[in-house]
């Protein structure tokens, strides 16, 4: 789901947008490079509301196909029931900035995992030997 769009400005990295939900907007928000990192865990960006509230940070990352994006944790009451947030900041095709965030899906956790060849092989009828 998209909860933004952002421009980034090249000279001061900083990426300005608003983010939308159904039952809030927050205009003016900036995702700033973080003033000074103190460790490789420290966000790499902070980010800011519309009266200069800090409500988030973001880490730099690079998915599995070497594309970039922000890793974002976003904390605002008005937000997923009070729950912090988490979603990504990542370039469009067309140069644009989104946010985006998918709910997790508590079911999906909860499943085990298989490889396809443990399941051929649960699915597969047992030969027995002849004794």
């Amino acid at each position: 789901m998209q909860l933004g769009q952002f421009t980034l400005d090249a000279n001061t990295g900083v990426y300005t947008g608003s983010i939308r939900t159904l039952a809030s907007v927050v205009d003016f928000v900036e995702v700033a490079p973080a003033p000074a990192k103190r460790g490789d865990n420290s966000p790499d960006y902070r980010v800011y509301g519309p009266t200069g509230s800090d409500f988030g940070a973001g880490w730099n990352k690079l998915s599995q196909d070497g594309k970039k994006y922000v890793s974002l944790v976003l904390r605002d009451p008005n937000f997923n029931d009070g729950q912090p947030l988490y979603p990504i900041l990542v370039e469009g095709d067309d140069g644009a900035f989104v946010m985006l965030w998918e709910a997790s899906d508590p079911a999906r956790a909860a499943r085990p995992t298989t490889t396809p060849a443990e399941r051929a092989a649960a699915e597969a009828p047992t030969l027995r030997r002849k004794a």
